[in-house]
């Protein structure tokens, strides 16, 4: 554990001697790298801890910055880590310090000890709620080496009156020492090396996964409503990774959209299905090709487009299934039975990107499109 109250004393002086510590660390920058956003951090493997794209070298003026001496050793940054920010840094031998401001005011303060060249501790104290042991909290990481190989991060966080919350990282590396994966302390794969040809033939097979598996999710949604009738089941994808890897399939009962269409209701309203009953929702059961989707979902992260990458496939995923004859094989499904993506704010236009062009048609001859 941590002296609080030194590192505390730490951000009062630092936010008392801005100035100072600005122009001490100019002093060293003999130039500038630019970057499309953040590209360093002073925590090992940060990136692939928290599947974050590393952003890209800029020839052109960018917000986030790095001013580095004549050895590349970094003194100042700027954006990288909040908005209308710099962090200025002062090394020594075995002890390296961020003082972080942000619009003027101290935010917080990283200290990396090194022993033997290697880092084997890490702070970060924050007091961006003020500058109270109450409002303060902090990290702390420690490394564990093998043969100067980092291979274990035990990271803790503290939040003033709670109980700390500690998180393990077990690093393995290839043959050629390039890291190839992490896992937390219950083996769960946090990030796994894998290449470009290795991410294509392993989203070939999540999607053929996928296919199966929402197969079997419409008729057990069958099963669980009948007698009803299902007109659609809309796969609710939310912005989270977790949550489009194991999204949750709505059904829309045949019964309710009559009722509606009586009512001359719009087609929004028909195609919204939080007018539809919960109880006859289904999810994915088949815990191996979660675990294989999550691999795919943390590679997209890594890439920075994991959002766009996965609705994609999951369109693909519903549009197979479209272009099957589902209503001739579940009575009950209704002949125009639809699976389609459903998301915040999607409209009927977003609707039909899972629908092929035959099925389209069914829906605009009946005025549901």
């Amino acid at each position: 554990m941590i002296d609080r109250a030194y590192y505390l004393a730490l951000c009062e002086e630092a936010h008392e001697n801005m100035e100072a510590y600005k122009e001490e660390a100019e002093r060293h920058v003999a130039g500038w790298e630019y970057a499309t956003g953040k590209r360093y951090d002073l925590t090992p493997y940060y990136f692939e801890r928290n599947h974050e794209s590393r952003g890209r070298v800029s020839r052109q003026e960018q917000m986030t910055a790095y001013g580095r001496d004549e050895r590349g050793d970094i003194w100042i940054t700027k954006w990288d880590y909040l908005r209308d920010a710099i962090g200025c840094y002062s090394r020594s031998e075995n002890l390296l310090i961020n003082r972080l401001y942000q619009s003027g005011e101290i935010d917080s303060v990283e200290e990396v000890v090194f022993k033997d060249g290697l880092p084997i501790r890490y702070v970060q104290f924050i007091v961006r709620g003020g500058r109270t042991l109450e409002a303060a909290w902090h990290y702390e990481e420690y490394y564990e080496y093998r043969h100067s190989r980092l291979v274990q991060i035990n990271r803790y966080s503290h939040s003033h009156g709670q109980k700390p919350q500690q998180y393990q990282y077990d690093l393995s590396y290839a043959d050629n020492g390039k890291l190839s994966q992490i896992t937390d302390g219950q083996s769960k794969i946090i990030f796994m090396d894998i290449s470009g040809s290795q991410a294509a033939v392993l989203r070939e097979a999540v999607k053929k996964g996928l296919i199966e598996e929402a197969r079997r999710t419409i008729e057990a949604a069958c099963r669980r409503a009948a007698p009803e009738q299902l007109f659609c089941i809309g796969v609710y994808l939310h912005d989270e990774p977790d949550t489009v890897r194991d999204p949750i399939f709505q059904p829309g009962l045949e019964s309710i959209r009559s009722e509606q269409l009586r009512q001359h209701q719009s087609k929004h309203d028909i195609w919204y299905l939080g007018e539809h009953p919960i109880r006859y929702q289904e999810s994915i059961e088949n815990k191996e090709l979660l675990a294989r989707f999550e691999r795919l979902i943390q590679y997209w992260e890594m890439k920075g487009s994991w959002w766009s990458n996965a609705r994609k496939l999951w369109r693909e995923v519903a549009m197979a299934l479209n272009q099957e004859a589902l209503a001739s094989m579940l009575p009950g499904l209704t002949d125009d039975f639809v699976i389609f993506i459903d998301e915040e704010g999607a409209g009927i236009k977003d609707l039909l990107k899972s629908v092929p062009p035959k099925k389209q048609d069914l829906l605009r001859s009946k005025g549901l499109v």
